[in-house]
């Protein structure tokens, strides 16, 4: 027994050593490669995708800070999106895009390889200036009840913020048909009739499918969005996501009158954003969807649109407007809740769509149901 009580004991002593051991040499392979045990956490957090959310927490400035996340609840767009900000002073990016693959073959022994290379190009990508005044009559801003000046300049700013954020959702899926000025949009890329050849199988793939609806200005699309790094992802330019000084006093021009000024609190929101589509893989769009009999949003529309995507690439989440996730409700709710004499105490209407194939389903306002009906490819700008 006192041998067995030794040996137990000896193994607890070597044990307890080699964690020692371990909490010397960690710390020392960690300064050989010029990192801290400490930040190995938000290495690994930073590896995946992040959102404009998560750069304007880490990057803007603390008057923006809580602006943000108030407005942010209504735009899915903000928060699932991947995002990027780009370095100190640029604007704009290069990345080299591959149309091509080199080839390869099975060969005779003895028997040599033809050499062949990627076919690549550089696309570029740029960074637009956006954002808006934020102005309040001193008079009325000392006399707020909530806060004072400070309170009534929140309320501003939150109206502004809520506002810009509306605005990028918009420019995201429209582009330059919402804003000429800014960033070309995922409609833009995924023109109608427009079909993309895969570099590496030769498989032709359809980037708009159509779903046939027909009543002018009530149409709407759907996008299967791929977003991370390689894909989707909007970018930043360099500073803050927004950057929302704090305000000075000064005059501006009566709304009312130009003739007159007003001595006000006065400050102006500002960014610099732009979008990155660089794989012909990166999204699809479901077009032409209308509340015409049968051409609304449905499962079998999500299964020919997620048909177009090569084996292996999946969409992080769909998008679409809230009626036409509303649609799509209504045709579950015929397949798969329809009240029967078997069956007296199911609800007669689906639960609210949330996913399909366990693709996030996100609702968006900015996605409109009064789009032209498509016939034709859309110009790229």
């Amino acid at each position: 027994m006192k041998n067995h009580r030794y040996l137990r004991n000896a193994s607890w002593i070597k044990l307890a050593a080699l964690l020692i051991l371990a909490a010397l040499i960690v710390p020392l392979i960690a300064a050989a490669f010029g990192f801290a045990p400490a930040e190995t956490g938000a290495a690994l957090a930073v590896a995946g995708s992040i959102t404009m959310l998560d750069l304007s927490k880490a990057n803007d400035s603390d008057v923006v800070k809580p602006i943000v996340e108030e407005a942010v609840g209504a735009f899915p767009e903000v928060s699932t999106i991947a995002a990027n900000q780009l370095g100190a002073g640029e604007l704009s990016y290069q990345t080299l895009i591959r149309d091509g693959y080199p080839s390869v073959s099975f060969h005779d022994m003895n028997a040599g390889l033809t050499a062949s290379k990627s076919k690549t190009r550089l696309e570029r990508f740029e960074c637009f200036p956006f954002g808006g005044r934020v102005q309040a009559a001193k008079h009325a801003a000392d006399n707020w009840k909530r806060g004072g000046a400070s309170g009534y300049f929140s309320f501003e700013a939150l109206g502004v913020m809520k506002a810009a954020m509306f605005a990028m959702a918009k420019q995201i899926w429209y582009g330059r048909a919402t804003d000429a000025k800014g960033f070309p949009g995922l409609k833009n890329f995924t023109a109608f009739g427009t079909t993309v050849t895969d570099p590496i199988t030769g498989k032709t793939y359809s980037l708009a499918i159509n779903a046939t609806g027909t009543t002018a200005n009530t149409g709407s699309s759907a996008y299967l969005v791929v977003s991370n790094a390689d894909n989707v992802e909007l970018q930043f330019g360099t500073g803050s996501v927004f950057d929302l000084p704090e305000p000075r006093i000064g005059d501006y021009v009566d709304p009312n009158d130009s003739n007159k000024t007003i001595e006000g609190y006065i400050s102006v929101l500002q960014g610099f954003a732009g979008l990155q589509t660089p794989n012909v893989h990166c999204v699809r769009r479901i077009c032409n969807l209308t509340d015409d009999s049968g051409k609304g949003m449905t499962d079998a529309l999500l299964a020919k649109a997620l048909k177009e995507f090569p084996s292996g690439v999946r969409p992080t989440a769909i998008y679409m407007s809230t009626f036409q996730r509303y649609k799509l409700q209504i045709s579950r709710s015929v397949v798969l809740n329809g009240n029967g004499n078997q069956r007296p105490d199911q609800p007669a209407v689906a639960p609210v769509p949330t996913d399909y194939d366990g693709i996030p389903i996100y609702a968006t306002d900015a996605i409109g149901d009064t789009d032209a009906i498509e016939a034709a490819a859309l110009s790229e700008e």
